[in-house]
């Protein structure tokens, strides 16, 4: 028998795995640091585009985000939700994908013990983080090192239900990355929201549609040099 052949998408860096889920076995990525290929100070668990729309760990946003987060010393989760990839059950209208997001936390931080947690999402992904982060708020159990929503679907999903930072005496980070000629969801509807949320930075990429096309390269420049370099939460962890 032949063996199968490599996945051209993985490198040398990446990890595939599954867990136990909760409707049957999730698959996670994970991306380790670029200069150590051992597990980082810091860890991303990133969350991908809406299950019924094409969305996957590979999207090429999420890939961005994990090569960004590996080449500065942070380890990458990417998963695959419920009924995607080879991630078992079907899709739960984003109820279910939340505790996909809890379950892939949870053994992250049994199997790395990180200093920090950034929970992010690219588009259906961000609601997803948003809810885990909420949640999380919720209950008291603020150890997160912040949350990143690259174009979160603001009019599509119930962002207005988050209560994000009303919780807690410590706000939490956010940090929101927004394409200016998105035209899946409303860059105004965006700025409006990260007006009323508390310690909320909003980084405004002028050219960039929904899915970065030709703007990967911009986009990986935002997230490096403006937050994961800039902030003591990312800098400080070695």
């Amino acid at each position: 028998m032949k063996n199968p052949r490599p996945d051209p998408r993985l490198t040398t860096f990446d990890q595939p795995l599954q867990i136990d889920g909760p409707t049957g076995s999730l698959e996670i990525l994970i991306s380790y640091p670029t200069a150590t290929h051992e597990p980082g100070t810091w860890l991303c668990i990133i969350a991908h585009p809406h299950p019924q729309l094409g969305g996957s760990l590979h999207n090429k946003v999420v890939a961005t985000l994990a090569r960004s987060v590996r080449e500065l010393n942070g380890t990458a989760l990417r998963f695959n939700f419920r009924g995607v990839g080879q991630s078992q059950g079907c899709y739960d209208q984003g109820i279910g994908e939340i505790h996909d997001f809890d379950t892939v936390q949870q053994w992250a931080i049994h199997t790395f013990a990180p200093k920090q947690i950034l929970l992010a999402g690219f588009s259906f992904g961000s609601y997803i983080a948003a809810a885990q982060a909420n949640h999380l708020l919720k209950q008291g159990k603020h150890n997160l090192g912040g949350l990143l929503l690259i174009a979160p679907p603001i009019e599509h999903m119930p962002f207005s239900n988050l209560k994000l930072n009303s919780h807690h005496i410590t706000p939490l980070p956010i940090w929101v990355i927004q394409g200016e000629k998105d035209e899946t969801v409303s860059p105004r509807a965006t700025e409006r929201w990260c007006q009323k949320q508390a310690d909320t930075m909003l980084y405004k990429l002028t050219h960039a549609d929904h899915f970065f096309h030709k703007q990967l390269s911009t986009l990986k420049t935002t997230l490096q040099s403006e937050i994961f370099l800039t902030h003591p939460n990312f800098t400080k962890n070695g």
